[in-house]
């Protein structure tokens, strides 16, 4: 997307003078009527040294908010949907190529927090079931998180800082800060050492 093309799609969202989002070669935005704020920086749509740009959509629609308070960077072939009224909020850190984040309500991600290959995020079911409701919760992901490849996170959970989610895991519950949590459905199983 031609320079002037891709700021024309930011429109109102560069309201903040400190504000920087860089997006990289085949990345989609949708920023037009959302609210982008914060001291931080953004890059979307980025590749790994000897890679290739798979497209990347960045989309927060109409009364949607994100607040950047550090350098955050996500990669390549990602979706990232921040809807009416959610809010994300981003610390230092990234998201690896392939994640499917979308927020209904709330999803915040703590300095230093590290989103492996294909993780989905979702903070809402969007349909309901018999005794089940279906609204959103917020998602809290602490500092220095690192989730593997592969993992699911659902709504309403708090992931402490600290913590290490395994590769394919299922999250439903809150993991505990410095603890390791796998499986389906993902269950805290030691605490971690960080060298």
């Amino acid at each position: 997307m031609a320079r002037t093309a891709w700021l024309a799609t930011l429109g109102s969202a560069l309201i903040s003078g400190n504000l920087k989002i860089r997006a990289c070669k085949n990345t989609h935005l949708r920023l037009r009527r959302g609210c982008v704020s914060g001291p931080g920086r953004l890059m979307v749509g980025c590749q790994w040294a000897s890679g290739f740009h798979r497209p990347t959509h960045f989309v927060i629609q109409p009364g949607g908010r994100c607040v950047l308070d550090g350098a955050f960077s996500i990669f390549e072939a990602g979706i990232v949907w921040v809807n009416s009224g959610a809010m994300l909020s981003l610390g230092d850190g990234y998201i690896n190529s392939g994640a499917n984040i979308s927020v209904f309500k709330s999803l915040s991600i703590g300095d230093g927090s590290v989103i492996g290959e294909n993780v989905s995020i979702r903070d809402a079911d969007n349909h309901s079931l018999q005794d089940r409701p279906d609204g959103a919760q917020p998602i809290v992901i602490g500092k220095h998180v690192w989730i593997g490849m592969n993992a699911t996170i659902l709504k309403g959970v708090h992931i402490g800082d600290g913590a290490v989610i395994g590769a394919g895991a299922v999250v439903t519950r809150d993991v505990p800060a410095g603890w390791l949590a796998v499986g389906v459905p993902a269950k805290p199983i030691r605490p971690v050492t960080w060298s």
